[in-house]
């Protein structure tokens, strides 16, 4: 009588779903991974504008004088090693900057902070962020002061301005002097006249918040 030999094992098929199956799960499990890190980072960056905006409490009352050159120093904002600061004023008379804060590796999460002189909010705010050091993109640039502190929009449309119409040479033509109808010769030029517009560039600059809707930001 044969002996009986029990065969053992995993068949082609059975391989393939359990390397899909691992596949899977390690797929997830870097999506995972990458979310919880960014919520630290986020976390992080958190803590860091939080401060700085009890730190502005006096500058935004007007006890204290401040300038896109130091007004990071007024926040006591320093450079870590996963964000840095810049500071910039927003367009118009007022006095109210922008205070960015940009991943310097491609972490995904970036800040801003927006504070004005004599205004009685400061906003600050996480957002997600596309590259990494002072070329990277912010989801969010702008604050609201008088808007809820809502991501605003900044729009900027140019158009023609202080125009003026004068009537001047514009060119020239020559004047021919034909003795047959097979020669030609040029005799002299006459000038062309005209009217020519002369304009200024004007620029508008708007901002909108999430619902379109346009904001005085002043």
């Amino acid at each position: 009588m044969a002996p009986q030999i029990n065969s053992q094992g995993f068949t082609l098929v059975e391989l393939l779903a359990t390397i899909v199956m691992v596949s899977i799960l390690s797929g997830v499990g870097v999506v995972a991974y990458r979310e919880q890190t960014k919520k630290a980072y986020a976390t992080e960056l958190q803590t860091q504008l939080s401060a700085a905006s009890r730190k502005l409490i006096s500058t935004v009352r007007g006890f204290n004088e401040t300038t896109e050159a130091d007004c990071i120093a007024s926040a006591e904002l320093q450079n870590s090693n996963n964000f840095a600061y810049s500071c910039t004023k927003r367009d118009g008379e007022g006095n109210i900057f922008d205070i960015a804060a940009k991943p310097l590796r491609n972490i995904g999460v970036g800040g801003i902070l927006s504070f004005g002189i004599g205004y009685d909010k400061i906003c600050w705010d996480t957002s997600n962020a596309s590259g990494s050091g002072p070329s990277a993109v912010l989801s969010k640039s702008h604050l609201g002061l008088s808007d809820n502190c809502s991501a605003l929009t900044r729009n900027v449309r140019t158009y023609k301005c202080n125009c003026t119409r004068s009537y001047e040479q514009t060119g020239r033509k020559a004047i021919m002097n034909c003795s047959t109808w097979i020669t030609c010769r040029r005799v002299g030029w006459q000038p062309v006249f005209g009217w020519v517009e002369s304009c200024d560039t004007c620029t508008d600059i708007t901002y909108t918040n999430e619902n379109g809707v346009v904001v005085d930001v002043e």
